[in-house]
């Protein structure tokens, strides 16, 4: 009988590495040759401390899509599984679409500093006729 290891639920410090490599933007065009050569030439310290936080890191656990899975699995009980597996991953797509908001789109805000300036010209001309 298998056993399924906790090791394998976690993240390899390999692929630490590379979510830090791709957000830190150190080369245009992300070239995974380049970056496992990078990873390799790491001083021992610094693969020890990516070691540290891979132990640490850990896959979020997919609660919802375990309940969704366990509630629909009935429904399709007379499709191959292959097909069965497919069927819920695009059910899944489809809930998960509907259920997260929509963001907005961020509409470029015009700056005040015009409207400032003149409001500043405005307040000296007045100042102005009013010593007189």
């Amino acid at each position: 009988m298998l056993r399924r290891s906790q090791t394998f639920l976690r993240v390899s410090p390999y692929a630490l590495f590379l979510r830090d490599m791709k957000k830190t933007g150190t080369s245009k065009k992300f070239d995974l040759k380049k970056a496992a050569v990078s990873y390799r030439r790491l001083s021992p310290n610094q693969k020890r401390q990516l070691v540290r936080r891979a132990d640490a890191t850990t896959f979020p656990r997919q609660q919802a899509y375990l309940r969704f899975a366990k509630r629909e699995w009935k429904n399709l009980a007379n499709v191959p599984l292959r097909r069965r597996h497919a069927l819920l991953r695009e059910k899944w797509a489809s809930v998960k679409s509907k259920t997260t908001p929509a963001t907005k789109v961020a509409t470029k805000v015009a700056s005040a500093k015009s409207k400032v300036k003149a409001a500043g010209k405005k307040a000296k001309k007045t100042s102005k006729r009013a010593k007189k």
